[in-house]
Order: C-alpha cells, then sequence, then structure tokens
C-alpha cells in the first residue's frame, strides 16, 4: 500500500516539474511568470537553474548599479526620490542574448518597496503575489543581445531603512531549449540617506578570484572574507571554507557551474561570483 501511493506522488511532482518548465520555455522569452530574482519566499524551485539545468561553458556575471537624476552612482536612497537603475549581465563564450529579473524589499519585513514609472528597452514590469502579498517585479520583454536594462525606480515615500534589490541573470543561446543556458544571482543593498551601512553586496565588490575557469585550486584577492559559501547551479549546497587565506580547493567538486558567496564574519554576503568546475 505504501508502494502505491509514493509512486504517484513522485509521478505528479515529476509531471509537475515538467509543466513548470515547459511553461518556462513558452513564457520565459518576454519573462518567466514565476518569482526567480532570489528574494526571500519564492519557492525553493523557483530559480532560473531548475529549468535551465542544463548550463552550457557560459561563466555569466551581473551587476546592478543606482543613478540619481543627476546621473552620479549612489548607494543610498532619499525617500521619494526617483533613480535609474541598470543591470548589466554578460558572460564568457558568446551567448546570443540575454535576460533578467528584479525585485525590491526591505530588510525589516520583506515587504515590496517603491515603484516602477519607466522603463528602458525590453524591459517591462511584472505583478506577482508572493506569500499574499503584492511584489513587484521588473523582467526583460524579450532577451536582449547588449545584456543592459534600465528602468526608473521612486524610492518609497517615507524611510524603510535599507532596501535590498535581489536579481537574477541568464545567459542564453536560443536553440530553443533550456539546455545550454546558464544564470546568475546577485544582491545590492541601498541605505537610507539617514542610515548607515557596510553592506554592500553589489556584485563583485573588491574580490578577484582566478584562475576561472578552475580544475582545483582558486586564488581569492579580497579583504575581511571570512567565509565562501559554495552552491551548485539550482542552489545546492556544495561545500564551505572558512578562514581564508588566499585560496581554495574545489578539486572535490564535479565539473559544472558553481557560485561562491562572499561573506564576513557577520555572515553578511558580500559578493557572489560564478566559477566553472573543469
Amino acid at each position: 500500500m505504501i508502494k502505491v501511493l509514493i509512486k504517484p506522488i513522485k509521478y505528479f511532482t515529476y509531471c509537475l516539474g515538467l509543466l513548470v518548465c515547459a511553461w518556462s520555455l513558452l513564457s520565459s522569452s518576454s519573462g518567466v511568470q514565476q518569482g526567480v530574482s532570489g528574494s526571500p519566499a519564492e519557492a525553493v524551485s523557483n530559480s532560473c537553474g531548475f529549468c535551465h539545468n542544463s548550463p552550457g561553458n557560459y561563466v555569466p556575471s551581473i551587476k546592478l548599479e543606482v543613478f540619481n537624476q543627476n546621473q552620479n552612482q549612489v548607494n543610498n536612497y532619499k525617500p521619494g526620490e526617483l533613480y535609474t537603475i541598470k543591470v548589466s549581465v554578460s558572460a564568457t563564450n558568446n551567448p546570443k542574448s540575454f535576460g533578467f529579473q528584479l525585485s525590491t524589499l526591505d530588510l525589516q519585513t520583506n515587504s515590496d518597496q517603491g515603484n516602477w514609472t519607466a522603463f528602458g528597452d525590453k524591459v517591462k514590469q511584472l505583478n506577482l503575489v508572493i506569500l499574499q502579498k503584492q511584489r513587484k517585479y521588473i523582467v526583460q520583454s524579450n532577451p536582449k543581445a547588449d545584456g543592459i536594462f534600465t528602468a526608473t525606480w521612486k524610492a518609497p515615500d517615507t524611510d524603510k531603512d535599507s532596501i535590498r534589490f535581489y536579481f537574477a541573470g541568464l545567459a542564453v543561446n536560443l536553440n530553443g531549449n533550456e539546455s545550454g543556458d546558464t544564470h546568475i544571482t546577485g544582491q545590492l543593498t541601498l541605505s537610507s540617506q539617514n542610515t548607515t551601512s557596510s553592506d554592500d553586496t553589489a556584485s563583485g565588490r573588491n574580490i578577484k578570484i582566478y584562475p576561472n575557469p578552475a580544475i582545483d585550486i582558486i586564488n581569492i584577492d579580497a579583504d575581511d572574507i571570512d567565509k565562501v559559501v559554495i552552491t551548485d547551479i539550482i542552489g545546492r549546497f556544495a561545500g564551505v571554507f572558512k578562514n581564508i587565506n588566499g585560496s581554495i580547493d574545489i578539486g572535490h567538486l564535479n565539473p559544472g557551474l558553481y557560485y561562491l558567496s562572499f561573506q564576513n564574519n557577520a555572515g553578511t554576503e558580500l559578493s557572489k561570483k560564478s566559477i566553472l568546475k573543469k
């Protein structure tokens, strides 16, 4: 009797996964209809890597920049002001195009913050409900060959302390299915002008890793790094290194794409980078 019950459940889960990926294939060119930015409360299976789980040889990177109305780059916000948000997705080995998704939440309640008032080329807003709360995302309306996406964000009218941008990028080969595509995620925290913050999670902050791709030893040039957490392309834990002394050894990992989360001694993520294990 137990076997009879388990098999249908496993079969249902398998079919559900296929349906999710099929829907993603049909819709993701204009922005997948689910949260995959890496923000809190998104389903564990909700990541680009869940369906794009046969990565090619791309090593992607992603960067988010925030500019005020004078076009000066900033790391804090003033309530009610307008800011230009620029997401840049790139990768090695010449992918055909790129996509992205981004959400913006406060750190206290994980509530959606601010409003999107204008959109650059091939960018649109996507409204979803996460844990019975409205959450606004911006996504590509079509893949973009240069990987640069912009939008205008209006900060909340009242001080919300720190606000974090969660973003994901996807390098694609446009072969008609998900195989060979590779994704990456990142975070950036804006503090209010009334507060200060040492949490700069912009991708790549003062951190260099080489070689990439790597067979075993990865050299790390960085300050204030206490721990490196490694996950695979679909977010599964693959290892952790503490007391970093200039390098780590990933020789035990299977070949493939991995993400390195660089954290300080308080557990705050300072940067996130991808590495291709040969």
